[in-house]
């Protein structure tokens, strides 16, 4: 269980998340009372750091509405209201199926909401969904994520394995190992309906002289096929800027 605030206008609406059910909580404004209205049912949080007060709204994993399909949904105030709120799903352009959120931990940080889970077959959280708060865009990680926390303006991360914290996104550095990470868009009709005869996709980042990322497309929600590589010596990179690459970390 967790309790957790939505604000508008100076107003606060409190919302009690059990694994079953969520229930409206109103106080009086000295504290001294409080009651408990019933809000949804069929719906929870599975574990109680599996959801989280963000800008957004309240971003929570639903693994109720439909047991084979688990939902990543935020309860907000809705649009041209003061007070009645809504629960929609953004996670709808990803398949959730082959993942476990009974120690999930949903969490804001900076553009992304993080949403660490697991595997079906891992025993641990495994995976880290990241989703883009402004391009409403999904990316896949696989930071191994037990607790999530801000600290002067950095992102600490608990080890499931070890009893150890790490600091996240300080750097570029990989150490010479695989990156395996990948970023998917988020599905689009290209601003046209039916067919299309050309587009053009604007890719911008950083990347190594010695890095390579292979980009591919799904058409009509069929497969990926590969259809090109942007390469760290390509004449498109701008060589002018430089970066630093990792940083120095005492204490994590």
């Amino acid at each position: 269980m967790n309790i957790f605030t939505l604000s508008q206008n100076n107003n606060d609406f409190h919302y009690c998340f059990h694994e079953k059910s969520i229930w409206s909580l109103r106080s009086t404004r000295a504290d001294t009372s409080a009651e408990n209205f019933f809000y949804r049912d069929n719906q929870g949080i599975p574990y109680w750091l599996a959801g989280a007060e963000t800008s957004i709204g309240i971003v929570y994993a639903d693994v109720l509405t439909d047991p084979l399909k688990p939902r990543i949904r935020i309860l907000s105030i809705g649009q041209g209201s003061d007070t009645k709120t809504e629960s929609i799903s953004i996670s709808d352009d990803i398949d959730l199926s082959d993942y476990r959120f009974d120690l999930a931990v949903v969490h804001e940080s900076g553009d992304f909401i993080i949403i660490a889970c697991r595997t079906s077959v891992s025993t641990i959280n495994n995976r880290a969904w990241l989703y883009h708060k402004k391009f409403k865009s999904w990316n896949l990680t696989d930071f191994w994520i037990s607790r999530l926390a801000n600290y002067d303006r950095e992102l600490y991360v608990g080890d499931p394995i070890q009893n150890n914290v790490w600091q996240l996104f300080v750097g570029n550095d990989d150490d010479g190992a695989p990156i395996t990470n990948y970023a998917e868009g988020k599905l689009t009709k290209l601003q046209l309906d039916y067919l299309k005869k050309l587009k053009k996709l604007i890719i911008e980042g950083d990347i190594g002289v010695n890095q390579n990322i292979k980009v591919s497309i799904s058409i009509n929600r069929g497969t990926f096929t590969k259809v090109g590589d942007i390469s760290g010596t390509g004449s498109y990179v701008d060589r002018t800027r430089t970066a630093v690459v990792g940083v120095e970390t005492v204490g994590v």
